[in-house]
């Protein structure tokens, strides 16, 4: 990280300030604060923030200056907080995977009446579900610590295969009724970690739809089948 500084300093012909890196810190740190926050609100109104809003809001935040983005956020989340008891009547699920894309995949599951309460995505929570040690000064090793200190993320290092029990724990605080595996294709580490992920929710006795994805995808007629055979079996 210190490397990328410098460097960063020599493409911008300027110095990176210690202090100038401490706030851009806290703004992240607020963002990361806000979208936890809002993930455990859209899970009590599905009806409002369906799969594929959810996914776009989540989306728009790799886009937008952070500062705007978590303050037009916020807002969303107060709007939820007001909000009266939710009226959706249909499954809830876990998404894991790296990205819920394409959104016509999202159509699907609003189609069928399946909410997502919950998610293990790497365009998702897992960019922000591990908080920053409180208890280190260093602003690079805060950064540095966030990552060292992610779990059951397959894209780093993992040796006690966490994810699993993640899922299944997640599953029962969201009171949700089973989990989507959004493989994307040619994913070789989540396919390695796969069979030991779907050992784990079966013992569990959790029901899991896998999916294999791809960007690039011209019809969706096959993904829409099993969703609606997998909606049907849920309700």
């Amino acid at each position: 990280l210190i490397r990328v500084r410098q460097e960063l300093e020599q493409i911008l012909g300027k110095i990176i300030t210690e202090e100038a890196i401490e706030e851009a810190f806290a703004v992240y740190e607020e963002y990361r604060a806000t979208m936890r926050e809002f993930v455990e609100e859209a899970a009590k109104h599905p009806e409002i923030i369906t799969a594929k809003k959810r996914h776009l809001l989540i989306k728009a935040g790799q886009f937008m200056d952070k500062a705007e983005y978590t303050k037009a956020m916020k807002e969303i989340v107060e709007g939820l907080k007001g909000e009266g008891a939710s009226t959706f009547k249909g499954a809830k699920v876990v998404l894991t995977g790296l990205l819920s894309e394409p959104v016509e995949i999202l159509e699907i599951l609003d189609e069928n009446q399946i909410a997502v309460v919950g998610d293990d995505l790497s365009l998702g929570s897992r960019l922000w579900r591990t908080e920053s040690r409180k208890d280190v000064e260093d602003v690079f090793e805060r950064m540095a610590y966030r990552v060292a200190d992610q779990e059951g993320d397959t894209f780093l290092y993992d040796p006690d295969k966490k994810k699993g029990q993640m899922l299944i724990d997640m599953v029962k605080e969201k009171k949700a009724d089973a989990v989507i595996v959004l493989m994307m294709k040619f994913c070789d580490p989540e396919e390695y970690d796969y069979p030991i992920l779907k050992a784990e929710l079966a013992e569990a006795k959790i029901p899991e739809l896998y999916m294999e994805i791809d960007q690039q995808l011209a019809t969706f007629e096959q993904i829409r089948t099993r969703v609606q055979s997998f909606a049907e079996m849920l309700l």
